[in-house]
């Protein structure tokens, strides 16, 4: 699904023409066909997978502790806590990532200026 994405992105042929979204007059085309198609099939990749994914883990995580025994009872909510936090910790990453990478020829480019 990624990797669909960035191809379009990256590929002229595979994105609708440029709109001029500042001018309210303009025409802007949709995308049609295969290149409708593509994006729509990246997105529902990405959609399945990342549900399947979330949905699953934590059942099968926790099903390899023994409910029975104390000390497995208490790595199994170990898990829990870690799993959710490595999740949680994930997504800030890859947000708090970006912005360095974005931000900083924003800021060169306006500082010129």
């Amino acid at each position: 699904g990624y990797g669909m994405l960035a191809a379009q992105a990256h590929f002229g042929l595979l994105r609708p023409p440029p709109c001029d979204t500042a001018n309210d007059e303009s025409n802007c085309s949709p995308a049609e066909g295969g290149k409708a198609a593509m994006l729509y099939i990246a997105l529902y990749t990405l959609a399945l997978g990342e549900g399947c994914l979330r949905a699953n883990i934590p059942p099968f995580g926790g099903d390899q502790f023994d409910e029975n025994d104390i000390e497995e009872s208490k790595q199994r909510s170990s898990f829990f806590n870690w799993y959710t936090f490595s999740i949680s910790l994930g997504g800030a990453i890859g947000l708090a990532g970006s912005w360095p990478r974005v931000g900083s020829p924003c800021i060169a480019t306006n500082a010129r200026v």
